[in-house]
């Protein structure tokens, strides 16, 4: 498991993203601000799960983890 995914999403794109992520039954995670996007930072993430979220979020490429 790692300790900390990070996905950013425009803030329009956030409030759509929160609720499927509700939907989906994910509670670990919590909302930062960073300039103009928000930071959707999952803790922690197994590897089924972020292959999920890299799927929601669109994320086809490397995601930023920190261990």
């Amino acid at each position: 498991m790692t300790k900390h995914l990070y996905f950013y999403a425009s803030f329009e794109d956030a409030a759509r993203l929160n609720r499927e992520l509700i939907q989906l039954g994910y509670r670990n995670y919590y909302l930062e601000p960073h300039e103009h996007l928000v930071a959707f930072v999952f803790e922690p993430v197994t590897e089924v799960s972020q292959a999920i979220l890299r799927h929601l979020f669109q994320a086809d490429g490397p995601s930023h983890l920190d261990n």
